[in-house]
């Protein structure tokens, strides 16, 4: 079974792989597409950047 956090990474992911090549999204439309708190999902894009899976822009 698939916990509740790994959920929410694989849609956040699913989401940021239908941009075009060089295309960005910020986190708050990203949440509100896949209907999660957009804090929460800051963290676990947080961990994302850590291990280097996407990259962050200010």
């Amino acid at each position: 079974m698939i916990n509740k956090t790994s959920l929410q990474t694989i849609k956040a992911l699913v989401e940021l792989a239908k941009l075009e090549p060089g295309q960005s999204e910020g986190i708050s439309h990203i949440a509100r597409r896949i209907k999660a708190p957009q804090n929460y999902l800051a963290k676990v894009f947080q961990g994302l950047v850590s291990e280097g899976l996407v990259i962050s822009q200010t």
